[in-house]
């Protein structure tokens, strides 16, 4: 997470807030081992900001002032090596989300057999 200036205080905070009981937390896990190729960021964005916020995002209003409570935490760079397994990204919502196809907004270059 220091790729993305997001100290492990920060992220302590945030588990241990305490609206994250009531939300669910869904972990992103590489498929293979490999190197992180690419990030949908836009597409990302788009699912965190407005399809699990009702398509009522307000860029000038705080985190504080909603009722509606998601966010999403990288925890990969691109270019960085990934095992099978690993937490690519954990997705906070009160509401469900298609796994699979959160998957698919993360790319990993498979490492060929030697």
């Amino acid at each position: 997470m220091k790729f993305h200036n997001v100290t492990e205080l920060k992220i302590n905070e945030i588990y241990n807030l305490k609206c994250i009981d009531r939300i669910a937390r869904y972990e992103i896990l590489s498929s293979n081992e490999g190197v992180l190729e690419y990030i949908n960021q836009k597409e990302l964005g788009v699912l965190i900001n407005y399809e699990l916020n009702n398509n009522n995002y307000d860029f000038f209003k705080s985190a504080y002032e909603t009722t509606n409570m998601q966010g999403a935490i990288i925890k990969k760079a691109i270019g960085e090596k990934v095992q099978k397994g690993d937490s690519l990204c954990t997705i906070f919502s009160d509401k469900s989300i298609q796994l699979n196809e959160v998957e698919k907004l993360f790319k990993i270059k498979t490492t060929p057999n030697r």
